[in-house]
């Protein structure tokens, strides 16, 4: 993987490249721990404490005087989230507002992790903008996704939340907010537990550690001082919900991607100069396409996956559009299903059946079901 990179716009939509932008240093060392990663567990995270921080702390000197070590241990924190980017190959997924919207009144209480497909080793899906009428999405942009399957330890999905235009300041170190991703690490490893469940698991398991956490500060300051303090076990309530909303958006995308696919198609990043991208598609020569896709790679831009477009296309041209229709009552949620099928019914797939318009005036209903 080359480090010769052409500089992203901090304006991109997509937050992986605008961390690119505003973090001269994000590909070097994002590669450095793509190379330690790959070595094992062990020299993953000796390269985090001996390598990764000090360069973060050396880079984040020359750009400016940073608030304190915090800012530093954000910055490693967000390095893992990219550094998995970069390992799974820079792969981006970007959801249609439209899908996004309807996935968001759509039910996984039923599915069981068995149905999680893993499409990359490691992702970013981009929501788009999200159109909620409870605003409890209205700051969340995307999420960086990685799997995590190491010998001897349970498996689990790391996701890192990213919000509306998070990292696309060029004085990050500066910024009180520190930007720092709102991480997140889901136990797959019991594939029977439905999906729901085990996010729970996992938020409950953030608030028992955190009150070990306290207990062990509380022995250590007494033992220090002989004096004895009490550390609140209220833990950020709002933030932990935002963590298991924001996981459960996740993993609806990834369940559409295992139900539908033939809604997916791939286009040029925004960054990639709008000439050279009409080139490579619409040259009357297949050599001369051919020479402009060669060099949007070779100055590496990337190609996204863009999904959802036909089910944006299915909602407009819906009935409801049309003239003459009685107003609408209400919206059925949808849901998705782990199906039965083949031998004896012996096999499984995930069927998407999107939120529909009901009308019981005329008994129609508007949607299609989506099958793998």
């Amino acid at each position: 993987m080359s480090s010769n990179r052409v500089s992203p716009a901090s304006y991109s939509v997509y937050a992986p490249l605008r961390y690119e932008a505003t973090r001269p240093f994000s590909v070097r060392v994002g590669e450095q721990y793509v190379r330690y990663s790959k070595l094992g567990l062990h020299e993953r995270n000796h390269h985090l404490i001996h390598d990764i921080a000090p360069a973060m702390r050396k880079a984040m000197k020359v750009a400016g005087k940073p608030l304190g070590e915090n800012a530093v241990l954000s910055e490693v924190n967000n390095m893992l989230a990219f550094g998995e980017f970069l390992k799974g190959g820079r792969v981006i997924y970007d959801f249609h507002k439209k899908l996004t919207s309807a996935l968001l009144s759509t039910d996984v209480e039923e599915m069981p992790v068995s149905s999680l497909p893993k499409p990359e080793e490691s992702l970013y899906i981009h929501f788009g903008s999200i159109e909620s009428n409870t605003g409890e999405y209205d700051n969340l942009e995307g999420a960086f996704v990685s799997w995590r399957n190491i010998p001897g330890e349970n498996e689990t999905i790391n996701i890192a939340l990213v919000s509306k235009n998070q990292f696309a300041k060029s004085y990050y170190w500066l910024d009180e907010s520190l930007e720092i991703c709102t991480g997140s690490m889901f136990d797959v490893s019991d594939k029977s537990c439905n999906i729901i469940d085990c996010l729970q698991k996992s938020v409950d398991l953030v608030k028992r550690n955190h009150i070990e956490d306290n207990r062990e500060l509380e022995a250590k300051y007494l033992a220090e001082t002989g004096h004895k303090i009490s550390l609140s076990d209220d833990v950020d309530y709002p933030h932990l919900e935002e963590m298991k909303n924001g996981a459960k958006l996740v993993v609806k995308c990834l369940l559409f991607l295992s139900a539908v696919t033939d809604d997916i198609y791939e286009d040029w990043d925004d960054r990639a100069p709008k000439e050279l991208v009409h080139q490579a598609k619409t040259a009357e020569k297949e050599g001369s396409r051919r020479t402009a896709e060669r060099t949007l790679s070779n100055r590496d831009y990337l190609k996204v996956r863009f999904i959802g477009k036909k089910y944006a296309l299915s909602v407009e041209q819906s009935s409801h559009h049309e003239q003459g229709k009685k107003k609408v009552t209400h919206m059925r949620r949808g849901h998705f299903r782990n199906q039965p099928y083949g031998p004896e019914r012996c096999f499984r797939k995930v069927v998407f059946i999107p939120p529909m318009v009901i009308n019981p005036d005329s008994g129609e209903e508007l949607g299609r079901i989506y099958e793998a």
